[in-house]
């Protein structure tokens, strides 16, 4: 198995946890909270088949990740309402990134710009869900400890390989 296996598989894993452990522990309270849970499960489906170098499955992880993003950004959007700060903003910033960047790993190289670009909104991410580790007092805390780990994974990635 190599290093690209390795990352994308646990990227797979850590968002299918914040998923199934957000579910069982509101259990579809709300509809924002399944709007969560759903962006996370298709970021989970696009970070399995992100490893594969076959076009299709490129061109379907760019899609999944793409709807499961805007689906983040959705649910934000109505976090927002009723939570202005800093942090949720830029959560919500940085899912417009993350969409551009599963474009452009349908389309194209990174270069030098937008790998910074792309570590910095990485970086903020994973501070995001570690933040927000310190706020949760239920078992979805661990899930957010792991996508935490999943951005610091993918600038490491990014800066060791170059691109997904």
């Amino acid at each position: 198995m190599n290093i690209k296996n390795i990352v994308f598989n646990f990227n797979s894993m850590s968002h299918f946890l914040m998923a199934f452990t957000t579910l069982s522990v509101y259990k579809f309270s709300s509809r924002v909270k399944n709007i969560y849970i759903f962006g996370h499960t298709l970021i989970s489906l696009a970070q399995y088949y992100i490893k594969y170098d076959i076009d299709k499955y490129k061109y379907l992880s760019s899609g999944l990740g793409m709807v499961g993003h805007s689906f983040l950004a959705l649910f934000m959007y109505c976090v927002l309402k009723t939570n202005l700060n800093f942090m949720n903003i830029g959560f919500l910033i940085s899912q417009g990134f993350m969409i551009l960047f599963y474009i452009n790993n349908s389309i194209s190289d990174i270069n030098i710009i937008k790998k910074i670009i792309f570590n910095i909104v990485l970086s903020f991410l994973s501070l995001f869900y570690v933040i927000r580790t310190f706020a949760i007092n239920n078992v979805s805390k661990y899930a957010y400890i792991l996508v935490a780990i999943v951005y610091l994974n993918l600038v490491l990635y990014m800066d060791l390989i170059g691109q997904a």
